[in-house]
């Protein structure tokens, strides 16, 4: 079965993805019970560089992996897009 993709850009968009799922993780609107450990790992490697009040999900060492929270972030921006109508 064919499936379509969408590049996801990593500038503007992307900036906006990484402080949407910021913000649901902590106002607790995105509850994860542990029980992912690949999952929960990459969101403890992740910090968030806040610059001129852009957020970016970024890995706090080099040898981290961040790649779920990435994509995480992604998922539910596009999901938001489609459902909400928001950019």
């Amino acid at each position: 079965m064919p499936c379509e993709f969408e590049e996801f850009q990593q500038g503007t968009r992307r900036e906006k993805a990484d402080k949407h799922l910021r913000d649901i993780i902590q106002s607790h609107m995105l509850i994860h019970d542990g029980s992912h450990v690949e999952v929960r790992q990459h969101l403890l490697n992740a910090d968030t560089i806040n610059a001129k009040g852009r957020v970016r999900i970024e890995k706090r060492t080099k040898k981290t992996k961040v790649d779920l929270a990435v994509s995480m972030s992604m998922l539910f921006h596009t999901v938001r897009q489609y459902m909400v109508g928001v950019e």
